[in-house]
C-alpha cells in the first residue's frame, strides 16, 4: 500500500466513528424497547408513534439551528454536545415514570440527532479536505449501520436473557459519553473547531440553484429507499413469510451488515468516480429489489438482504460528497447541512407510502417503491452529469474565443 493510499486517522476521526455508532444506537434502542416501555407505563401504540413524530420534528428543528451552532461554538464542541444531549435523553428515558418525562427525553435525543446528522459529514470533509475526503466520508458513514447491527444483536441477546429495558437504555447512554468526551476534550485549534459568523443568506443560497435541487431530490429518494428496508423488513418477514422474532432481527442485521460492508469498501477502495458509484449501486439495488415481491421463502430473502445492503449503503454518503464536489462555489458544510434536511423527510415519506401501498396490495408489493426510488436516483445522477458536461463545453468554448 502506497503512502497516498494509507488512511491518516486522528483522534477526531475516531471520535466521529464512535459518534456515528452511538448516534445509530441511540436512534434504534428506543424502538427496540418500545413494547416494554408501553407495557410498563401504560401507553398505547398511538402514543408510541407520537414519540417518533416528536423526535423527527425536533431533529429537523435542530438541523436548522446547526449552522448557527457551528458558527458560534465550532463543529467539535457542537458534535460533542450533541452526543451529551443524546446520552442525557437516554438517561432520562431510562428513569421515566410517565409519558411527559419520556417525551422530554425524546426531545433531547432529537436535538442531539439533528446536530450530529447535519455536522458530522462536513466535519470529516474539513479533516481531510487536502487528501481524499470521499473515502473518509464513506468510512465514517459505515459506522451508522455498524451501530445498528451491534445494537440490534446486543440488545436482542440482553432482552432475550431477561435483561431490563431500563438497564439497557442506561448502558447505551453511558457508552455515548465516550465520543462526547473525545469531541469536547481540547476541542480548540484547527479549522474544524474554529467559529465564524453564521450568514443566513449565504446558508440558503444553494437552494436557488436548480442543480442543487437535483441532488436534494436524489438524497430524498435515497433516504426513502434505505429506511423502507430498515423499517419494514421485520414486518415483511413476520407477516408475509411467517418468520419469528429471531429471524426478523437477523434480517435487519444482515441488511445492516451489508450496508456497513458497502460503505467501508467504497471508502477503502475509493477508485471509482462518485457518479459511477452512485448510479451503479442504484441500478443494482433496483434490479435486486424487484425480486422481493416474488419471494416466497424467508431464507431466500435472507440471502439477498446483504446484497441489498451493500448496494444501498454507499448512496447516502456518496450523494452528499458528489454534491459538494460538483457545486464547488458553495461551502461544503452548508451543503452537508441542507441535504439531510431533505433526506430525513424522505425516510418518513416513503416509509409511509410503502405501508399505504402494502395495506392495499400486500407488503411485498410495496417494495416496488424501492425499485422506483433507486431507478430515479440513477436518472438524476445521469442528468447531473449531462449538465456538468454541457457547462464544461460552454466554458471551454468561451476560453477558446478569448484566446
Amino acid at each position: 500500500m502506497s503512502e497516498k493510499s494509507k488512511l491518516e486517522l486522528s483522534r477526531w476521526d475516531y471520535a466521529t466513528y464512535l459518534g456515528y455508532a452511538g448516534y445509530a444506537s441511540g436512534s434504534v434502542i428506543i424502538p427496540m424497547v418500545l413494547v416494554a416501555i408501553s407495557g410498563e407505563l401504560g401507553l398505547d401504540l398511538a402514543s408510541g408513534g407520537a414519540l417518533h413524530f416528536i423526535r423527527s420534528g425536533v431533529m429537523i428543528f435542530s438541523m436548522l439551528l446547526s449552522g448557527w451552532a457551528a458558527g458560534n461554538f465550532g463543529k467539535k464542541r457542537t458534535l460533542g454536545s450533541a452526543m451529551l444531549l443524546i446520552a442525557a435523553g437516554l438517561l432520562m428515558c431510562s428513569m421515566a415514570s410517565g409519558y411527559l418525562l419520556l417525551a422530554m427525553a425524546i426531545i433531547l435525543i432529537g436535538l442531539g440527532n439533528g446536530f450530529f446528522e447535519s455536522l458530522a459529514t462536513g466535519f470529516t470533509q474539513d479533516l481531510h479536505a487536502d487528501t481524499a475526503p470521499a473515502r473518509y466520508i464513506n468510512i465514517t458513514h459505515s459506522f451508522w449501520p455498524l451501530g445498528i447491527l451491534l445494537t440490534v444483536m446486543g440488545a436482542g441477546v440482553f432482552l432475550e436473557y431477561g435483561g431490563q429495558w431500563r438497564v439497557l437504555v442506561m448502558i447505551t447512554a453511558f457508552l455515548l459519553l465516550v465520543p462526547g468526551v473525545l469531541f469536547l476534550y481540547h476541542s480548540g485549534g484547527r479549522n474544524t473547531g474554529s467559529t465564524r459568523k453564521f450568514d443566513f443568506r449565504t446558508a440558503t443560497a444553494p437552494l436557488k440553484n436548480p442543480r442543487f435541487l437535483i441532488f436534494l431530490t436524489a438524497l430524498f429518494l435515497a433516504g426513502g429507499s434505505e429506511h423502507c428496508f430498515t423499517f419494514w423488513l421485520p414486518s415483511l418477514i413476520e407477516l408475509e413469510l411467517a418468520g419469528n422474532g429471531i429471524l426478523c432481527g437477523t434480517g435487519v442485521a444482515l441488511f445492516a451488515a451489508g450496508m456497513f460492508a458497502g460503505r467501508l469498501a467504497s471508502g477503502i477502495f475509493n477508485r471509482i468516480k462518485p457518479a459511477v458509484m452512485i448510479s451503479s449501486c442504484a441500478v443494482f439495488c433496483a434490479a435486486v429489489s424487484l425480486a422481493i415481491p416474488q419471494i416466497t421463502s424467508k431464507y431466500t430473502l435472507m440471502c439477498i438482504l446483504p446484497l441489498l445492503g451493500i448496494a444501498t449503503g454507499p448512496l447516502w454518503p456518496n450523494l452528499q460528497y458528489f454534491c459538494s464536489s460538483t457545486l464547488k462555489e458553495y461551502d461544503p458544510t452548508t451543503l452537508y447541512i441542507l441535504m439531510p434536511l431533505f433526506g430525513i423527510p424522505g425516510c418518513g415519506f416513503f416509509t409511509w407510502l410503502l405501508g399505504l401501498i402494502g395495506g392495499y396490495t400486500g407488503l411485498r408489493n410495496g417494495f416496488y417503491i424501492v425499485f422506483l426510488c433507486n431507478l430515479l436516483i440513477a436518472v438524476l445522477v445521469l442528468i447531473s452529469e449531462m449538465i456538468s458536461k454541457l457547462i464544461d463545453r460552454k466554458e471551454n468554448s468561451i476560453n477558446m474565443d478569448i484566446k
